[in-house]
Order: structure tokens, then sequence, then C-alpha cells
């Protein structure tokens, strides 16, 4: 599952294409196999982490440089030279730092603009020059803190487009054998980060009859789940894998999201949930009423037994009315109206 930053400029690319009043082209490319011709006079280059090299690279890059990082890295920085691209574009914010070093040493005109949930480190911008875009207003005043202007930065939350469900061999298993509330989490299958074991826990005392279903990528921690859904869920439960056009089709045979992230930065998973008129329930982290609002509801404590009481109140088979309403929240204010403030916005950044 290809999630964060890699789904947005995937979606971003999308409406760009479709965009009337835009003033740039777009070019989708694989690595570096790009056809200069399709590059207009001003471009933006957006670097997604859905490849091998790069995760290689951003994973090892700390306070040296090595050979290796340096070999992975000199390809990419030969391609910003050879485009000469306005701005850069990027979501990984080590990477970040690097290409801001590195212009520093040997010059470039080209900005950079940091796409985060977290904010910018002091110094490591040009005001005036350098762009930080916000999914949440979170930490726009700490920015302005560090000398940040308002000018180059800006809030917009991630765009989420309508995916065509696709239904696997997986899922209509799933749809055949539960008889009772489907109960989905999304993410990593560990504990230290998405508290999945916790919320089998909790599921497992709230008191009524559920079934889970745990999709994400594997981890060391996922054997002790898995061991736990087989002695408390027996046979009615499901752990696996999906694909991006698959999820949506589980989104919508889910009668509840649940997250027991403490840490999110943006929660893209609940909003592509709530597109597929599924309830979510979630920890209140920082922003998370500002991306939700009263749409979704809030865990009161962070113990099991707070969970399970929260979970308790919430389960029940989907009601049609409040599907709606999720729905419509979400294509309203991350849907159209939001692509239309994304061809500003870069209008913006490459005429700038």
């Amino acid at each position: 599952m290809h999630r964060g930053f890699e789904t947005h400029i995937h979606d971003l690319a999308t409406v760009c294409m479709q965009a009337p009043n835009r003033r740039f082209n777009v070019a989708v490319a694989s690595a570096y196999n790009v056809p200069n011709s399709t590059y207009p006079h001003k471009k933006l280059l957006a670097i997604s982490r859905n490849n091998r090299w790069l995760q290689h690279l951003t994973s090892n890059l700390h306070t040296q440089f090595h050979t290796e990082q340096l070999s992975i890295l000199l390809p990419l920085l030969l391609h910003i030279h050879r485009i000469k691209p306005r701005v850069v574009y990027l979501g990984e914010y080590q990477l970040y730092c690097w290409l801001y070093k590195w212009r520093q040493l040997f010059g470039g005109q080209w900005q950079l603009c940091l796409h985060t949930g977290g904010q910018a480190m002091p110094g490591l911008f040009v005001p005036g020059k350098d762009w930080v875009h916000h999914v949440t207003d979170r930490f726009v005043a700490s920015c302005r803190q560090q000398g940040f202007p308002d000018t180059h930065q800006f809030v917009l939350p991630h765009l989420i487009t309508e995916q065509q469900p696709v239904v696997s061999a997986a899922l209509a298993n799933v749809q055949a054998a539960a008889h009772a509330p489907i109960v989905l989490s999304v993410g990593s299958l560990d504990e230290s980060v998405k508290g999945m074991l916790s919320l089998l826990k909790a599921l497992a005392q709230c008191g009524k009859p559920v079934y889970p279903i745990l999709l994400g990528e594997a981890s060391p921690e996922t054997p002790a789940i898995e061991q736990y859904l087989q002695q408390h869920f027996g046979n009615a439960y499901y752990l696996g894998k999906a694909t991006q056009p698959e999820l949506a089709a589980w989104y919508q045979t889910a009668d509840l999201l649940v997250s027991n992230s403490k840490a999110e930065s943006f929660g893209l998973v609940m909003l592509e949930a709530m597109l597929q008129g599924t309830p979510v329930i979630c920890h209140p982290w920082p922003g998370a009423r500002w991306v939700f609002q009263d749409y979704a509801a809030y865990f009161t404590s962070s113990d099991i037994v707070g969970i399970a009481q929260t979970i308790s109140q919430h389960v029940q088979r989907k009601n049609p009315a409040i599907s709606a309403e999720l729905r419509t929240y979400v294509q309203l204010r991350f849907g159209t109206s939001l692509a239309a403030q994304y061809i500003t916005q870069l209008n913006k950044m490459l005429t700038a």
C-alpha cells in the first residue's frame, strides 16, 4: 500500500492534468525516464519515496555522508541540474536537509518546498525563497517564530480522491463469513506504532461480538498479534494486506474503522474510510479535530478499558444516513474545491 506523500503526489498529478486553469504542464515519470520535451520553462519536480533507491537513501542519511549514500544521491542531484526545476517539492525531511545543504555549498536557483505534518527546523530555509506545505495548521505559528514568512508557508490538507472499489478474493470470503459488525484497522501490523495488539485486547473486552480485520505491512510484532487473534477470535478475523484499489472495497465493507495510533500527522486512512461512508474512532492527537471536526469519534482514554468502552458505544452496523454525511464532508472539504486551491498555490510557487 502506498500511503501518505505517494498517494498525495498521485492524486495531485491527476487533478492537475484535468485542471483547465493551470499554467504548467504535468509529466508523471518512473525514476529518470522523462523526456525533456515534456517540460515547460518553469517546472516543479515532485520527488516521491515510492522507489527502492530513495527509500534506502533516506533511511540511511545521518550526520555522516557515506560513499554508498552519495552514489545514490548524485543521480538525483544530476537530474535536478539537468531539468533545472523552479521548485523541488518533497515529503522526506532528511532528503530536504541534504538538498538544502547541497544548494548552499554548490549553488542552485531552485526553491525547496517541504510537504510536512511536522515543521521545518531553524535555519534550514531561505526566507522568501523556500516553502513549507503544512497538511494541518498545527505548526504554522512555530514556523513563523523561526522566521519563516507567512507568504511562503501554506496549509492545504491531503487531496482525497474517489477510488473504484476492487473486491479481492480475500474480501469476498470475509463478506460471506462475517456475522458480526466488521471492525477494520489499517496500518503497520505492530504494537509500538499502531497499537494493534492493544486494540485487539480492547475489542475482546468491549462486550459485543465483532469481526476484526487488520490490514497492513507485517513487522516483527505481527506473530504476537496473529497469535492473540487466534486465541480470542478463533477463525472470525482477517489479517493481511491490500492494494490501494482494494482498500476502497475493504473500507466500504467495514462497519467501523478504528485507529489506535497516537502519533498521526494527518489521518489519510481515516478520511479514505469516511469517504466510503465508514464511521471512524481515533485518538485526539494534535491536529485530529482540525481534520475530522465532529465527524469522527474520539477515545477519551488511552488504556485498554477506556478504548473498549468507546468502541462498545459506537460499534454497530452501518447507518446509511450517517454514511451519507461522512461522504459529503470528505467530498466537500478534501475534494474538488481543494483541488482548485492546489492549482492556485502551484501557479503561485512557479511564478514567484
